[in-house]
C-alpha cells in the first residue's frame, strides 16, 4: 500500500514495508552536476509533480575501492535493491515513519553514514530497518558528496567561494537537516526534537556539526559512534595547507586548465583521478586524502581544538566505541584498542572541564560470531539499528538480546535526552567524579563461538 505526502517540494509517494512507511531516495537539495559541482548546495525548487519514493535510485560518486580486502562488502553487501548506480546526482534521503502515525509530533533520529568519507550510503543493509519506526520515532539516513567531489580544495575554488570550499559533503548534510526543519512536520515528526547520529566518519561528521556554527539549532541531540573524542583518534580533518597540496595535485592527475573545464570533467575521470590520489596519499602519508577541513567558515578550528576550546553546540551526547575499532588484524592485538575509548572518555570529562553537558559514554565489547574479526569497526551497527536479521552471521538468541537493549537505550535518549529509563539499567554520564562507562556485551557465551577475547583496556 502506498501513502502520499505533500511538502513545499512536492508531493511524496511512499511504500509500506514491514512496520514502517519508508520514503526512499527523496532530493534535498538541486542534484550538484554541471555548474553547481564544487559548489555550496543549492535547496530545492518546488515541483507539482509527485514523486515516486519507492525505490532507491543512487548512491554518491565513489571509487570501488576496498581497503579490507573485501570484509565489508562482505559485512553490508549491496545487492538487489540496493546495488544502484553511482552518480554525483545522488543528494538524497530516505524516512521509515511508524506505520500508525497519530497527532503527537515524533521525534526524529537522523542518521549519517561512514565509509571514511569516500563510500558508503543511506541505504546500506544495517540501515534497513523499522526498529526506530516501532518506537515512535522517525528515522533518517542520507547520503552526501564523497571522496573529492566532497571535500575538495583548490585555488580555484577558494577565489570562488571561500565559505564553502573543503566542506561541500558536510554542508550536504546541514542542508539535508534544513530540509528535515522545513519538512518533517508533514511526515508527523518535530523539528525541535532532531537528534543527529553517526559512526565513523559519520560521527567525525556530527562532531564537525557540533562545531560549526552552520549547524548551530537543527538537532536537539548527538550520538557518535566510533569515529570521535579527544582527541581526534582518526584525525580526518585536514589543514587548508594540506587540502590544497591534496587538490593541486588531484587537478594535474585531471590534466585541466581551468575551473570551467574541472566541471565538465567525465565523472569516471575524477574515480581515477581520485584512485591514483589514494593510492598516493596511502603510501607517503598513510592517511586518505579527504575529509572535512578547517578553512574559516564552516569549520573555524580543528575538531580537537574545537573540544579544548569548549565551542561545540551544547547538546546532550552519546559517545562510545568498539573494542576492537583500531585493530588491523587480530594478531595485532595491543594498546591499539583502548586508544578510542580513552579519548571517548577523555572527550566527556573534557566537556564537564569546559563548563559543557559530560557524555553519556559506552563500550561496545562483543565479539561477532561467525569469525574472529572481534567487536571490529562498524561491528554494532547491526546492533544499534536493530538490523541482526539481515547479518549473515550465525547470530544468537543473546545478539538478539543485546540488540533490543542497545536500541531501547539509543529510543530513549531520542526522545528524552537521556538513554537510560525506569524500565533499563542506569546509565549516567560520564564525570570527573564517577566516570561511568556503560558496557554492551552479551550476558553468556555461545560455546560453539568461542571465548571472548582478552582486552587490556579499563
Amino acid at each position: 500500500m502506498n501513502t502520499r505526502i505533500k511538502t513545499k517540494y512536492g508531493t511524496y509517494i511512499g511504500v509500506e514495508e514491514e512496520e514502517a512507511i519508508v520514503f526512499k531516495s527523496i532530493p534535498y537539495a538541486q542534484a550538484p552536476v554541471g555548474n553547481l559541482r564544487y559548489r555550496s548546495p543549492r535547496r530545492l525548487l518546488p515541483s507539482t509533480e509527485e514523486y515516486d519514493a519507492t525505490k532507491f535510485r543512487a548512491r554518491s560518486l565513489q571509487c570501488a575501492w576496498e581497503a579490507s580486502d573485501g570484509f565489508y562488502e562482505k559485512e553490508f553487501p549491496l545487492t538487489g535493491e540496493l546495488d544502484v548506480p553511482v552518480s554525483e546526482d545522488s543528494l538524497y534521503l530516505n524516512l521509515w515513519l511508524p506505520k500508525n502515525r497519530t497527532e503527537e509530533k515524533l521525534p526524529v533520529l537522523f542518521l549519517i553514514h561512514g565509509g571514511g568519507f569516500g563510500s558508503g550510503a543511506g541505504h546500506e543493509l544495517e540501515f534497513l530497518t523499522d526498529a526506530y519506526a516501532k518506537r515512535g520515532i522517525i528515522f533518517i539516513t542520507l547520503n552526501y558528496r564523497l571522496g573529492m567531489t566532497g571535500f575538495l580544495v583548490h585555488p580555484w575554488l577558494i577565489e570562488e567561494d571561500p565559505s564553502a570550499v573543503g566542506n561541500y559533503g558536510i554542508l550536504d548534510q546541514i542542508l539535508a537537516l534544513n530540509w528535515v526543519q522545513e519538512n518533517i512536520a508533514q511526515f508527523g515528526g518535530d523539528p525541535g526534537r532532531v537528534t543527529i547520529c553517526g559512526q565513523s566518519a559519520g560521527a567525525i561528521s556530527v562532531q564537525a556539526i557540533l562545531a560549526s556554527r552552520y549547524g548551530d539549532g537543527k538537532y536537539c541531540a548527538a550520538i557518535q559512534q566510533s569515529g570521535s573524542g579527544y582527541p581526534q583518534i582518526l584525525a580526518s580533518d585536514f589543514s587548508m595547507e594540506e587540502a590544497i597540496e591534496n587538490g593541486k595535485r588531484y587537478v594535474a592527475y585531471l590534466g585541466v586548465e581551468s575551473l570551467e573545464e574541472l566541471r565538465q570533467v567525465p565523472a569516471e575521470q575524477l574515480m581515477d583521478a581520485q584512485m591514483k590520489l589514494i593510492h598516493a596519499c596511502i603510501e607517503e602519508k598513510r592517511r586518505i586524502p579527504f575529509g572535512p577541513v578547517r578553512n574559516g567558515y564552516v569549520l573555524e578550528t580543528f575538531l580537537t581544538e574545537s573540544i579544548e576550546k569548549g565551542s561545540l553546540y551544547p547538546v546532550p551526547t552519546i559517545i562510545g566505541c568498539n573494542r576492537d575499532d583500531l585493530l588491523i588484524s587480530r594478531e595485532r592485538a595491543s594498546s591499539l584498542e583502548s586508544r578510542m575509548y580513552r579519548s571517548n572518555l577523555a572527550y566527556s570529562l573534557m566537556n564537564e572541564t569546559r563548563a559543557r553537558n559530560p557524555a553519556y559514554v559506552y563500550f561496545f565489547k562483543r565479539a561477532l560470531p561467525g569469525d574472529a574479526a572481534g567487536a571490529f569497526h562498524s561491528g554494532e551497527l547491526w546492533y544499534t539499528m536493530g538490523s541482526i536479521g539481515r547479518c549473515w552471521r550465525p547470530m544468537t538468541e543473546a545478539d538478539y538480546d543485546l540488540s533490543e537493549r542497545m536500541v531501547t537505550y539509543w529510543s530513549n535518549f531520542v526522545k528524552t535526552g537521556n538513554p537510560a529509563s525506569a524500565d533499563t539499567e542506569p546509565w549516567g554520564t560520564c564525570r570527573i567524579e564517577d566516570p561511568f562507562v556503560k558496557i554492551f556485551d552479551i550476558e553468556w557465551l555461545d560455546p560453539d563461538v568461542g571465548s571472548e577475547p582478552e582486552w587490556s583496556g579499563r
